[in-house]
């Protein structure tokens, strides 16, 4: 686990900057599923991340709740309630145990008015902080319109469309190895739908014997949105916007592991596919409806 004093290592150039704010920090420990704050909160603390993994989550009107981050260690969050007194703007919750570092909103204000050099140079911290979230920001928006565009311009084609998508994950992610598995209800199990480029037979024979545990634990757990499997397979269940279970996305990664924001992208390029894969099954099922009736006026 990493020190308090290493990760400011990692902000701060001057080492007595870094030792004056490690004075400032608590250690608190977190376990799997804990809330470290809710939006709407007014709480105002920052967080440093030693250990384990954090989502940043907001609730969408109709739309559930979406992630905005997936942080690790190192990271830092909560930045924008410690600066303003405006409410928290979303949630935090713990993915897995994790060991935190916090900095009060009363340290702050005693660190503004009693070392107001070491003040500006935290303020400095935050403020490449919010630059790289916002280039972040704009680097989704533009995947996510070119996954809107392959989607939408895909007709009846949906398996070509998935090819293409997982391309682009694949590219996105770094991944080399992927797969679509569409839920089979008449079966009850997940057929292959869609294989990325690089995929090999010990790839999708690993993920098809253990496929039907995954599905079973996205079935149990309707608000899980991924399984970083190890580091380097990244399992990603496909749902519509009511939350039914559609399929899974499988990413593989043999050189290295998925990172948040890696792992923030590939959640959100999912929920685009399912509800893609949603509005393609009601255009089928309203064709084959149409058809049905046909048969039925042609047989009177």
């Amino acid at each position: 686990m990493a020190g308090i004093k290493e990760i400011l290592g990692k902000f701060f150039t001057s080492e007595d900057v870094a030792k004056s704010l490690s004075a400032l920090f608590k250690e608190v420990a977190f376990k799997k599923g804990d809330v470290v704050f809710k939006e709407g909160s007014n709480s105002r603390e920052l967080y440093l991340i030693a250990e384990g993994e954090v989502q940043i989550l907001k609730e969408i009107p109709g739309g559930g709740m979406k992630i905005f981050a997936v942080l690790g260690e190192g990271d830092v969050f909560g930045e924008g309630s410690l600066l303003s007194s405006r409410p928290r703007s979303a949630s935090a919750v713990a993915v897995s145990s994790a060991v935190l570092y916090m900095f009060k909103y009363d340290d702050f204000k005693t660190l503004l008015q009693k070392e107001a050099a070491v003040a500006a140079e935290l303020l400095m911290v935050l403020v490449r902080v919010v630059n790289q979230r916002l280039q972040y920001v704009n680097s989704e928006l533009i995947t996510l319109y070119e996954v809107t565009r392959i989607l939408s311009g895909a007709g009846a084609d949906l398996r070509g469309a998935c090819a293409e998508v997982l391309k682009k994950l694949s590219d996105v992610t770094v991944s080399e190895q992927a797969c679509v598995l569409l839920h089979n209800v008449a079966t009850a199990k997940e057929d292959m739908f869609a294989v990325g480029e690089g995929s090999d037979a010990e790839f999708i024979s690993k993920i098809t014997a253990i496929s039907s545990d995954k599905v079973k634990m996205f079935l149990e757990a309707p608000s899980l949105r991924y399984e970083n499997e190890k580091g380097v397979t990244l399992w990603l269940p496909i749902r519509n916007s009511q939350g039914k279970f559609l399929g899974i996305v499988i990413l593989g990664n043999k050189e290295g592991e998925f990172i948040g924001d890696q792992v923030k992208l590939a959640v959100a390029v999912t929920e685009q596919l399912g509800t893609a894969i949603d509005r393609h099954y009601k255009q089928e099922d309203d064709k084959e409806k149409q058809r049905l009736k046909q048969r039925i006026v042609s047989g009177l």
